[in-house]
């Protein structure tokens, strides 16, 4: 067992131990931390299970939580980039079922992020908003409505271009891209 592979049993039960109020999740190299940044004064949004599966896990799971977040970047190829050129291997196990631990590839990370993302925008078990981090600036007003917070400055994405390592997986970008183009930018699908 990796240190990133273990049971749905398991993920819950550290969930029952350590109860946060904000389940954020994301496939990656979508900002998702600067968004836990802006909330995590007055929301719990960390805990064990977050750190070591949760905030990248393939779904929703029944667990005692408030509310969801779903943050989403407009290019999945760029947010794979980006992980990559920063040796995030790790965040490819957080997302993959089971105990086993799975050998890298780009193509099962981004077969696992298509059912990732329909299954976080389809969530049958708390209410959450999708956010696209890409232009969550623009839903500043909102944003700080919802969760009672000041909004922290933005930084914009230093990655601008596809890594060698994922050229190969056009196909399945472009696929997954066009289903992001078709989600909201803010609020619940």
């Amino acid at each position: 067992m990796g240190a990133h592979n273990f049971s749905e049993s398991t993920i819950i039960e550290l969930f029952r131990r350590e109860p946060i109020d904000v389940w954020i999740n994301s496939f990656g190299g979508c900002r998702s931390n600067y968004i836990r940044d802006c909330i995590k004064d007055k929301y719990t949004t960390y805990n064990t299970a977050y750190e070591m599966k949760a905030c990248h896990y393939i779904r929703p799971l029944k667990v005692e939580v408030g509310s969801g977040i779903f943050c989403y970047t407009e290019d999945v190829g760029i947010a794979i980039s980006s992980q990559i050129k920063r040796g995030m291997y790790h965040n490819f196990q957080k997302l993959m079922e089971g105990e086993t631990e799975v050998p890298f590839n780009v193509g099962v990370w981004l077969d696992n992020i298509d059912k990732q993302i329909d299954n976080w925008v389809n969530n049958p078990h708390f209410p959450t908003v999708i956010i696209n981090t890409d232009v969550v600036g623009d839903y500043k007003d909102k944003f700080e409505e919802i969760y009672e917070v000041e909004m922290l400055p933005f930084k914009k994405r230093s990655t601008s271009e596809y890594i060698d390592e994922v050229i190969p997986y056009m196909e399945q970008i472009e696929k997954i891209n066009n289903k992001l183009k078709k989600l909201i930018n803010f609020g619940i699908q």
